[in-house]
């Protein structure tokens, strides 16, 4: 995984381990085929990382081991690297109920569609809306990009 995609709220699925750690993470339950969502990073991003695996067991592990794994993206924040110009689905708003209210004011909800219109400033249209997000907004707002249905 590139090391700029390291941030809370990443979720992927783990395609391969490479490098001396991947005994050590096999061992932990950190296997091919495993979904990943990265809880938290220690701060400045050169630290520990807080990652949930499968959906349930929580473990830290060393940024360098994160970076030693090749991943096939499942959702993001909308303020990630990651993001371009594209139709995607919101999977997860993760703020409060003041955060979640107020995006629903803007018809950004669960399963809602959005495309991102500019990213930087981020432009997203959800609903027939033109929605500017700032940069905590953006942290909160994970989605999953959107097939082509053609």
């Amino acid at each position: 995984m590139s090391p700029n995609l390291i941030q809370p709220n990443v979720e992927c699925r783990i395609r391969s381990i490479e490098g001396d750690s991947g005994a050590r993470l096999t061992q932990m339950g950190i296997l091919p085929g495993v979904e990943m969502r990265i809880v938290r990073t220690s701060p400045f991003g050169n630290g520990t990382v807080e990652v949930m695996i499968g959906g349930a067991d929580v473990v830290a592990l060393r940024s360098d081991e994160i970076v030693a794994m090749e991943c096939d993206l499942v959702a993001v924040p909308l303020s990630s690297p990651a993001i371009e110009q594209a139709d995607y689905r919101v999977s997860m708003l993760a703020g409060g109920q003041g955060f979640k209210r107020r995006m629903a004011a803007l018809g950004v909800v669960e399963g809602a569609r959005v495309q991102v219109i500019s990213t930087l400033p981020l432009l997203i249209s959800a609903q027939g809306k033109q929605v500017r997000l700032g940069r905590g907004e953006a942290d909160k707002v994970v989605v999953e990009e959107v097939a082509d249905e053609s």
